[in-house]
């Protein structure tokens, strides 16, 4: 997962792995590593009626549809070249993945990552910091958002 605010949904009602507790462990620390905060990170397991997932006009109960959607920030780690950074995050992805879905060799899987231009997000009326400002480090060490105006974090929210 890219280093960003992100949004993890997964829409089949299949046992994937052991517990969604032991996929949720594995990806927070992606991002509360990189320097964000934890409440950034939004996983949601949302069954799906059986009758209601269809692939190619069929009815399909054996595949997983991942939705990632990252917010905050975009394509860090190589700053200059966006075709590089997409095979790295899918590559992040697969490894992550790989070790809690793909391992049950029985369930197919697929995901997508939508990328929302930062400027159109905000949480509890605030526009996100800067990544790697002070002001960013406060929203990451208290793991809330709070106000702050002219890179100088208000008291009060």
């Amino acid at each position: 997962m890219k280093y960003c605010s992100s949004s993890y949904l997964f829409d089949k009602d299949v046992p994937l792995y052991d517990s969604e507790a032991a996929l949720v462990a594995n990806i927070v620390p992606l991002y509360v590593g990189a320097g964000l905060p934890g409440f950034f990170v939004n996983i949601l397991f949302v069954a799906v009626d059986d009758e209601s997932f269809h692939v190619s006009g069929k009815l399909n109960n054996d595949i997983l549809h991942i939705a990632i959607e990252h917010i905050a920030i975009h394509q860090p780690k190589f700053e200059d070249d966006v075709a590089k950074n997409r095979v790295w995050l899918c590559n992040m992805i697969d490894k992550m993945l790989k070790s809690h879905i793909a391992a049950q060799g029985h369930l197919g899987w697929e995901y997508s990552v939508y990328e929302t231009p930062r400027d159109l997000r905000k949480m509890n009326a605030f526009m996100a910091p800067e990544n790697g400002s002070k002001e960013m480090k406060i929203w990451q060490r208290e793991n809330k958002p709070l106000a702050w105006t002219n890179q100088e974090l208000q008291s009060e929210i």
